[in-house]
C-alpha cells in the first residue's frame, strides 16, 4: 500500500522535463524490501548501481518496448539455473537501420528510449538527481564518492515519469564478491560447484553466467540466482547440454552480488540492481582459446574468427 502512496507523490510532482533536479528532494517511503526481477519478455528498461574497483557507477535506460532478438529462448530450466539460448530472428526483406526484426518475421520499428524525468536516489554515499541525455535519454552518474555505497544500505530511486508513469524501485548495498577461484573449470560429465565468501545477512542474492560460445551461432548461457549462501552446484546434465552448443574464444564466469526490485508501468517492466560484479577465465578441457597461433599446442593453429585452436 504504501508503494501506491509514494507512487502517487511522484505523479504530483510532474514530468521534471523542465528545471534542474532536485537532489534534496524528500524520499519516497518505499516499504519493505522484496527481490523481485522482471519476466524478460515484459523487461523495457533498467538502472544499475555497480559498485566497480575505484568508482562507483549510476546508469540506467528506459526503451518503448522490448526488442524481440534480446529475449532469449529458455532451452532447459533446474533449479535456481537457466538454459538460455540466442534466437536469430530472420525478416525478408531485411531491416533498416531504425528497424528490428520481430516475431512474425515482419520489421517492426526499433523501440527507441523513454524519458523517466528526474531520476533521484537516496541512500547512496550522496544524494544522486538524474536527467536524461538528449540523445538516447540514457542516464549515467559516475561522481559518486567511493565506495558509493556500504552493505545494508538502504537505496530507494524514484523517477516522477517523463514519457512514462512514475515509478519507485528500492535495493540494499552489498559487499564485494570474493571468489575461492581464480580459475574456476568446467568438465564434461561433471557437475560445475561455485564457491565463494558468503556476505553479511541480508537480501542480497548471487547471480552467475556462464558464457563458453563466445563467437558460436547460438551464444547459449547458463545463468544462475542463487541464495547467498557461499557455493552453488550446477548439475551436469545442464553443463553437458551447455558444452553440446558449441565452445569458442575465451570461456568466462561472471559472478555478481546484487538486489534487484522491478515495478509495472505502462506495458513493460522495470528493474533496479544494486551490484558488485567479477569476472574470471573459465578453463574447459579440450578447448584452447587463442588469438594467434603462438597461443596453440603444438600441431594446431588458431582460427581467428573463432579464437580457437584447432
Amino acid at each position: 500500500m504504501r508503494r501506491w502512496l509514494a507512487l502517487a507523490a511522484l505523479a504530483g510532482c510532474g514530468s521534471g522535463g523542465g528545471g534542474a533536479p532536485d537532489a534534496a528532494a524528500p524520499v519516497p517511503d518505499a516499504g519493505p524490501f522484496v527481490y523481485r526481477r522482471c519476466d524478460l519478455p515484459a523487461k523495457v528498461g533498467e538502472f544499475k548501481i555497480q559498485l566497480e574497483e575505484s568508482f562507483t557507477a549510476v546508469s540506467g535506460a528506459v526503451a518503448a518496448g522490448v526488442v524481440p532478438g534480446d529475449v532469449p529462448l529458455v532451452e532447459r530450466e533446474e533449479g535456481d539455473c537457466r538454459l538460455l539460448k540466442r534466437r536469430n530472428l530472420f525478416c525478408d526483406p531485411a531491416c533498416d537501420s531504425q528497424s528490428t526484426c520481430g516475431e512474425d518475421r515482419k520489421c517492426i520499428p526499433y523501440p527507441l528510449g523513454r524519458s523517466a524525468g528526474t531520476v533521484s536516489i537516496a541512500g547512496l554515499a550522496a544524494p544522486v538527481a538524474m536527467m536524461p541525455s538528449s540523445i538516447g535519454q540514457h542516464y549515467d552518474f559516475t561522481r559518486l564518492p567511493q565506495p558509493g555505497f556500504v552493505p545494508g544500505a538502504e537505496v530507494v530511486l524514484w523517477a516522477t515519469g517523463g514519457d512514462v508513469g512514475p515509478f519507485l524501485l528500492q535495493g540494499r548495498g552489498v559487499a564485494v564478491v570474493e571468489l575461492e577461484s581464480d580459475r574456476p573449470v568446467l568438465e564434461p560429465g561433471k557437475s560445475f560447484e561455485l564457491k565463494w565468501k558468503p556476505g553479511p545477512p541480508g537480501p542480497a542474492r548471487i547471480a552467475f553466467a556462464i558464457e563458453i560460445d563466445q563467437h558460436g551461432m547460438t551464444h547459449a548461457s547458463l545463468q544462475c540466482d542463487v541464495p547467498d549462501q557461499g557455493a552453488a552446484t550446477v548439475s551436469a546434465t545442464l553443463i553437458d547440454q551447455l558444452i553440446q552448443l558449441g565452445t569458442s574464444g575465451y570461456p568466462k564466469i561472471t559472478v555478481v552480488r546484487r538486489t534487484v526490485d522491478a515495478a509495472t508501468v505502462g506495458n513493460g517492466c522495470i528493474e533496479l540492481a544494486v551490484m558488485h560484479a567479477v569476472e574470471r577465465a573459465l578453463m574447459v578441457p579440450g578447448h584452447d582459446p587463442c588469438r594467434s597461433n603462438a597461443d596453440c599446442p603444438a600441431g594446431k593453429t588458431c582460427a581467428l574468427a573463432i579464437q580457437t585452436c584447432r
